[in-house]
């Protein structure tokens, strides 16, 4: 799964340039009684403003959580990210989140809660009995872009800008 945040949404949370993401979170509210294996996220920075077509994103990610299980919760699931992702300030970011059971399938299911975008915001791919390795090598998503995103809460720091004063005179080489 593929989902861009746009840079107008990032800064409406508080984001400038330099903040690092350091976790993750989606909302659901059903889960399965079974770990998703092999959960690994990936994100980068993108000009992509909507997705036109049903081509995935190959190249450029940064893995800011190594693949890992994980069990869901009903309610909001924090991800820790393993590494922290430096945002540009600018860019609209990408997010791809995969993971394989290589199983049918048919064991239950998660509900993430979801908002519509005014745009194609989102790539699904899905496919029974593959490995993580397919999963994430899938180059064309299994369903049109979808012009709604799974509800997501980013856990970031940023830096605080720096002013000195007086701006003159502040080195001496004695």
């Amino acid at each position: 799964q593929q989902m861009i945040g746009t840079a107008a949404e990032l800064t409406a949370l508080g984001m400038t340039n330099g903040s690092s993401i350091n976790t993750l979170a989606f909302n659901l509210s059903a889960v399965e009684s079974r770990v998703l294996q092999n959960y690994t996220i990936r994100m980068r920075h993108t000009t992509l403003t909507s997705f036109t077509s049903t081509t995935f994103v190959a190249s450029g990610f940064t893995v800011v959580r190594n693949s890992a299980n994980l069990t869901p919760v009903s309610g909001w699931n924090n991800i820790s990210l393993d590494t922290s992702f430096a945002w540009n300030g600018t860019d609209n970011l990408l997010i791809q989140v995969t993971f394989s059971n290589n199983d049918a399938g048919n064991v239950g299911t998660n509900t993430a809660l979801f908002s519509t975008t005014s745009f194609a915001s989102t790539l699904f791919y899905r496919a029974d009995n593959e490995t993580a390795a397919v999963v994430e090598a899938a180059t064309t998503a299994t369903f049109a872009a979808y012009s709604s995103r799974n509800n997501m809460r980013f856990g970031f720091t940023s830096q605080a800008p720096v002013t000195w004063s007086p701006i003159t005179e502040l080195y001496t080489n004695a």
